[in-house]
């Protein structure tokens, strides 16, 4: 897996890509950028924090938890 910041960088990257395919102004694209990092890249980020650092990671439930965060993700994408 990749670390937090590489998944950011990678999401900047693609979406100004993005702007300059479609030429979206730059405040959809720091909007869009802002979405993308609230609805993909901090819940990745935090699920793998959990499961590293935090006890409770070893759970069932946080186990279950990011199962189903990657389902739902896979299912939508």
């Amino acid at each position: 897996m990749f670390p937090c910041t590489v998944v950011f960088l990678v999401n900047i990257e693609l979406s100004l890509i993005l702007i300059l395919v479609t030429g979206c102004s730059l405040y959809l694209e720091i909007t869009f950028i802002f979405l993308w990092f609230c609805i993909i890249s901090f819940p990745l980020c935090f699920f793998k924090f959990l499961c590293r650092f935090l006890p409770i990671g070893n759970s069932k439930i946080v186990r279950w938890m990011v199962h189903i965060f990657f389902e739902r993700r896979k299912t939508h994408l």
